[in-house]
């Protein structure tokens, strides 16, 4: 009530001088109260003298006393004070941290995201983007991968005296390793075409030890479904 008068009108009418349990209590809670009720300022000196006037000055144990109450008074407001600032700014900081880590991630899902977009046109772009053409057949693919990147893989090769390699396969798993071995796979295999390896048990044994090798490098744990089909000539 000395730190600040105006707490009066929130015990004024709740507390009364003798619930307090100390006589020296009792008195000065009642000398605060005449003089704010006199409309007069409460403070060390002006609820001293109240009490000099009621004769109970020394019953309190006098100025001294009522001095070391003010000052504790203070300094637990105060201590108050800082701690209320100390949280404030605390929660301030936490605020801040969050927002900088919701930035941090947003900025590197943006990244991920452009990663994989440039992975998908990549991979995409390894595709035949024209079918051979031929007057005794025509051949036609589309595809649409369920994510950005993926397992999925065909590839349509003419070479001369009318042979047309066919391949089809599918890569276990979705993401960014099933499209690396995806690609892998279509290397080694327009490799040994261009090689000029025509023996189809030579060819997948050559195709499978590679990409298992790749595979065991890398650690991962995929497997790939794979179709190879030649024709000429109305022969498969």
């Amino acid at each position: 009530l000395l730190l600040d008068n105006n707490a009066w009108d929130r015990v004024g009418d709740v507390l009364i001088d003798s619930d307090f349990y100390r006589y020296e209590h009792r008195l000065v809670y009642a000398a605060i109260g005449k003089l704010i009720n006199e409309t007069k300022p409460a403070d060390v000196i002006t609820v001293y003298e109240e009490l000099q006037r009621q004769g109970k000055g020394d019953d309190i144990g006098g100025l001294v006393y009522l001095i070391v109450r003010f000052e504790k008074a203070r300094e637990r407001q105060k201590h108050k004070l800082v701690q209320a600032e100390l949280h404030a700014q605390a929660a301030e900081l936490e605020s801040r941290m969050i927002e900088a880590e919701s930035r941090a991630i947003r900025i590197e899902n943006e990244r991920k995201s452009q990663e994989l977009e440039a992975a998908r046109e990549l991979q995409l772009s390894m595709l035949p983007s024209r079918m051979p053409e031929h007057p005794l057949y025509s051949l036609a693919a589309r595809i649409r991968t369920a994510t950005e990147v993926g397992g999925d893989y065909y590839d349509v090769l003419a070479q001369n005296h009318g042979l047309i390699h066919l391949g089809i396969g599918d890569v276990t798993g979705h993401g960014l390793e099933s499209g690396i071995l995806m690609l892998m796979t279509q290397t080694a295999i327009r490799t040994l075409i261009e090689h000029g390896e025509t023996d189809p048990i030579a060819f997948l044994a050559t195709l499978n030890r590679t990409v298992y090798k790749n595979i065991q490098r890398m650690k991962m744990d995929r497997t790939l479904t794979l179709s190879l089909v030649m024709y000429r000539a109305g022969t498969l």
